[in-house]
């Protein structure tokens, strides 16, 4: 296109020149009448100008070309940027993502920890996953938790102020404060717990199929701190994580289970049903107090969950299986009813099956002293 108006420009010129070397009208008034003078006139008065306009359209050409061209390298590059910010920030949380954005990953572990005091540390692990597996197809149980864990992602934004840790299998790890320091943290994780109750008990009822949880919650100190160097990771240790673990393993069914430190923390309104003593790996013995969510704490989560505008209408609409699709959840409802019995409840892990057997035998774990625990904390001790 730019050679065809050149080519143009040309033969304009050429035509103005040949007329007024023809036309004597149009040359100009002198007395000695001379082509060189005509030649000159020409050269003066049509071709400098020309070469002014050409030459000032193609620097503007080539500057708005040039101009294209970084404005589009520089989109390049920004869009870059914000998908390398999203990597890094979905490998380590945003408190360390700053820091570490401008190094390999390979040298993340070489940072110095986090150390955080006054928080509280949330696990969940779905019971019956065992057996639920061997029932479900691989992309049926897939769907499954995505559903769960998405839900329960939207849950602790709404709730606010947690730190998502990490997410293994059907376990989930996160952290109240901390990072996000708040004077409420145990009130957050508490309520983040009962969150997740709701959201198994509603995609239980949808999927029928028995989807329960066992969540434990503690208050303590925690190190934040980034492991290995390839997609590393910022993961939490010290006593306190071991503490949640161990009260995790101990819990029941369908409710939290939360240490005495968080309980003291806890305002006045919760109701707890049960108190135990759960023993820690190395003999210790921590008092922990049973919370369900049925009656008068019900109550209690529903009113306030009203005051939070965003969390109301995320419970109100709450929809388990709504990102599945008909068709997916028909076939997944389908398979799970071939695990019930007769009377059409749905097929718990009872004596005998893998998830009792592996309950057993982290209940055993812990009741003897947590070997792996004593091995780990032995490699702590300097």
């Amino acid at each position: 296109r730019d050679t065809m108006l050149m080519l143009m420009l040309l033969l304009r010129v050429g035509v103005s020149i040949t007329v007024i070397m023809l036309d004597p009208e149009l040359k100009p008034v002198n007395p000695v009448p001379s082509v060189l003078r005509n030649l000159s006139y020409v050269f003066y008065q049509l071709f400098c100008p020309f070469l002014l306009i050409a030459a000032s359209r193609h620097a503007m050409l080539e500057f708005v070309r040039r101009r294209t061209s970084v404005l589009k390298s520089t989109g390049l590059l920004l869009t870059k940027q914000v998908r390398i910010e999203k990597l890094v920030h979905s490998l380590v949380p945003a408190f360390r993502a700053n820091a570490l954005r401008d190094s390999p990953p390979t040298q993340w572990w070489t940072f110095p920890p986090d150390h955080f005091v006054d928080c509280t540390i949330l696990q969940m692990d779905i019971a019956g996953f065992t057996s639920m597996s061997a029932v479900l197809l691989a992309e049926e149980l897939i769907d499954v938790l995505n559903v769960a864990f998405s839900h329960i992602d939207q849950a602790a934004e709404y709730v606010g102020n947690i730190w998502k840790v990490e997410t293994i299998g059907d376990c989930l790890i996160a952290v109240a404060g901390g990072p996000n320091p708040c004077t409420d943290h145990a009130f957050r994780a508490t309520y983040l717990g009962f969150c997740i109750l709701e959201i198994m008990e509603r995609i239980s009822e949808q999927l029928d199929v028995q989807l329960q949880v066992r969540v434990a919650v503690h208050s303590g100190d925690v190190c934040a701190a980034g492991v290995g160097s390839v997609l590393p990771r910022c993961l939490i240790f010290g006593k306190d994580v071991e503490v949640v673990r161990v009260l995790e393993a101990s819990g029941e069914r369908g409710a939290l289970l939360l240490s005495e430190t968080t309980a003291e923390q806890l305002p006045s309104g919760w109701k707890f049903s049960e108190e135990r003593t759960v023993r820690m790996c190395g003999g210790e013995e921590v008092k922990a107090h049973v919370m369900t969510l049925q009656g008068w704490n019900r109550r209690e989560f529903r009113r306030l969950g009203r005051l939070n505008p965003r969390l109301a209408t995320f419970l109100a609409t709450l929809s388990g299986v709504g990102s599945m699709g008909p068709a997916r959840c028909a076939s997944l409802t389908k398979r799970t009813s071939r695990g019930k019995k007769p009377g059409g409840v749905a097929k718990q892990s009872g004596e005998g099956s893998p998830e009792s057997e592996m309950d057993a035998s982290v209940h055993s774990a812990v009741g003897n002293g947590c070997v792996l625990g004593e091995a780990s904390a032995a490699m702590r001790r300097p």
